[in-house]
This record gives structure tokens, sequence and C-alpha cells, in this order.
């Protein structure tokens, strides 16, 4: 649905400017211009300049928002504000998506799905062909081979099969689903962003009472993104059922919306950027 709507938005602003041209008025006298036959001259722009000017107004892409600014911690130890971080609007501050993100979702969690059901048919199953009794005179009813549902060691009718349940996403749909889940993230306050991620000491007890501790994050689920992982960081927070470290290129949009709290790096931040609004250009 929301393909069509953009497809017919898109084939509306095509038809409104085919049928206006763009004038630009060009004066008589300028210097190396052939005289025009009379006082102006109207020139059209380009019918592809035009369309494509159209659609990336459209998308959002035209003209890229102002920064955000944020403070940004010294590291995971040391909650003093270094420096300001600016962040890329079209990224951290785009608007909330929240059927494309809905569609994300669901495509996330039907390509998890293994579809490994299945059963025995009566083609499956062992035994013979042959009929088990005479189709008069016996006494019994009338009965064909003994692989068939009914009996015991039978096959199973209509029995469940191996299924694939994924199916594909566009993937604008999927980087603007995780652009609105950054925003929304970032939008709440619940987005931190520290300049170096590693951790001194591989404990997790050390690590819940020097990181997470002092700034309420151990009661709450967190998620750490960062371009690298880091050794120590990752043994102390895997007993940790409430903290995820992730690269900045494996982040998804299913791993912001689980956890309540986000944690960014300086290099996360740029990566990020980078990646959602590649498509944008």
């Amino acid at each position: 649905m929301l393909a069509t709507a953009r497809s017919s938005g898109l084939r509306w602003a095509t038809r409104r400017l085919l049928s206006t041209s763009a004038v630009e008025p060009v004066a008589a006298g300028a210097a190396g211009a052939p005289p025009p036959p009379r006082a102006t001259q109207i020139r059209r722009v380009g019918r592809r300049e035009a369309i494509w000017a159209r659609r990336r107004e459209l998308v959002g892409g035209a003209e890229p928002s102002p920064a955000l600014q944020r403070f940004a911690e010294r590291s995971l130890l040391d909650s003093a504000p270094s420096a300001i971080v600016a962040l890329d609007a079209r990224v951290f501050g785009a608007d909330v998506r929240v059927d494309v993100v809905h569609s994300a979702v669901r495509w996330q969690l039907a390509n998890r799905r293994q579809g490994g059901r299945t059963s025995k048919t009566v083609a499956d199953v062992s035994g013979s062909n042959a009929k088990m009794g005479n189709q008069k005179g016996g006494g019994r009813a009338r009965h064909g081979m003994k692989r068939r549902n009914i009996f015991r060691g039978g096959g199973k009718a209509h029995g469940s099969k191996m299924r694939d349940y994924s199916f594909s996403l566009p993937k604008k749909l999927r980087w603007m689903a995780l652009r609105s889940a950054l925003s929304a993230r970032v939008a709440e306050g619940r987005c931190v962003i520290v300049e170096d991620g590693s951790l001194p000491s591989h404990r997790t007890k050390d690590f819940v009472e020097n990181v997470l501790a002092p700034r309420g994050w151990d009661a709450a689920s967190t998620l750490f993104c960062d371009v690298h992982a880091h050794p120590n960081l990752l043994l102390a927070s895997r007993n940790f059922r409430k903290f995820d470290a992730v690269r900045a290129i494996d982040v998804s949009t299913l791993d912001v919306l689980k956890r309540s709290q986000l944690v960014l790096t300086t290099a996360a931040v740029e990566v990020l950027s980078e990646r959602l609004t590649k498509l944008m250009r």
C-alpha cells in the first residue's frame, strides 16, 4: 500500500510538472548570446531534471535539515561531556513512520522462522502397496493398502510440510525503518553518545557496578553500537541479558526497538549517517 501511494504521488507530480513549464528570462543583450527573436527568451527546464527534482522533494532528500547537536561523553566509565557531535537530521531527526517500522519488523521476524514442521504422508511411510484382503468373502470391510491414514502406522492426511515464511522488502523501506527507529530514540532522549566504548576489565560485576548502575541502565535494557567489537565489553556483557552489543553495519530496526536505551559511539554515528543516506543522494 505504501509503494502504491508513493508511485501514485510520483505520477501526479510528474504530470503536474510536465503540464506546467518552468521559465527563466534571459536578457536580450547578454554578452555572447545570439540575438533573440523577441525581448525575452523562454527556456524550458529539462524534463528529466524537473521530474527527479520533484521526486527528491517527495522523499525528503532535496535539502538536508539543520544538524542536531548532542554532547558526547568521554567513555563508558566517564560520563563527563567532552565534545559536541552534529547528528544528521535526515537519519536521527526524521519523521517516525510507524507503518514502515511495522513492515520491517514483520520482515525480520518472518525471515527468522525455520518452517521445519513436516509429517509423513501415504507416499512417505513404509509398507506394501498390496491389497490387504479380498474384496468379497472375507467378512471384513473393503480396504486397499495398509499405508492409508485410517490405519495405525499409516500416513497422515493433509499433514504439515516444509514452508518458507520469508518475503522480500525493498532496501529503501528497510533503511527508512531504521532511520525512524533511531529518530524515535533520539526524540525520546534515550540516545547516549560516547567517544570510547572500550573497557579495561572483562568482569561482569565491574561492568554492572561501573557502567550500568551509575547511569541507571541496569534496570533498563540497553543496546550498544560501535564500529568494531570490543572483546572486554563482549565478555563482560554476555552474562547480562538486558545488554546487547552490535556493530554499526549489523544493527537493525528490531535491535533498536527491542532495547529501551541506545548507546552510540561517535564512529558509529558517522557510519550510520553515511549508510542510511546513501540512497537519498
